[in-house]
């Protein structure tokens, strides 16, 4: 493994090179790493999650990225809570995630090992959990949705965005600022500064 990784020279984009190496037909490193995945559900009647009160589901990453994960289950008033894991190490990032209970949108779930950017859910601890309120007076259809793709390919790449828009917004607050000293620093701002002195006084 350790030749394997050496052999990277672009150290800016080691990420995606080093998940790269995982990938068929780029190093003997593929050996050690499957494309099938195992999504949990555990259910909560109100005595905590357990083993024995669960579902699993398989799904495989595409290296086309052409992922989509979908899953359908009935829920009833005796389920409090859902966690839902979606793999078992993080390792895929989620876009799109939408949760439906009959035909209302859940928005209130809790992202647990991980967290949201730019709309996208990415992980950043092993066994990342998704916990969704459950609340129904009789059986309902919920509906789990999302695209996902392959942290292992794509982190390098997703590294990137994070620090252009994390510089991008950086100079927009710059500017922001900027523009906010030259209204401090222009004649009208100074004039009217008995202005709200005044209504200050008159507030308090």
């Amino acid at each position: 493994m350790l030749e394997e990784i050496l052999k990277i020279e672009n150290i800016s984009d080691s990420g995606k090179l080093v998940g790269q190496l995982f990938q068929k037909n780029i190093s003997p490193l593929d050996q050690y790493i499957t494309n099938e995945l195992i999504a949990e559900i555990f259910f909560d009647e109100g005595n905590g999650f357990n083993e024995k009160n669960k579902l699993s589901k398989k799904y495989l990453l595409d290296q086309n990225n052409n992922n989509t994960f979908t899953l359908e289950l009935d829920v009833d008033k005796n389920i409090k809570m859902i966690r839902f894991d979606p793999d078992d190490i993080g390792r895929i990032t989620i876009d799109r995630f939408e949760i439906s209970l009959g035909v209302d949108k859940i928005n209130n779930y809790t992202i647990i090992g991980g967290k949201k950017y730019n709309n996208k859910i990415i992980f950043s601890t092993i066994d990342p959990q998704i916990l969704i309120p459950i609340n129904v007076e009789s059986k309902q259809k919920l509906t789990i949705y999302f695209n996902y793709d392959d942290l292992y390919v794509n982190g390098g790449e997703l590294l990137e965005d994070t620090i252009n828009d994390s510089e991008s917004k950086d100079r927009e607050i710059k500017s922001l600022k900027d523009e906010l000293q030259m209204v401090y620093n222009s004649k009208s701002w100074k004039m009217t500064k008995w202005y709200r002195k005044l209504r200050d006084l008159i507030k308090n």
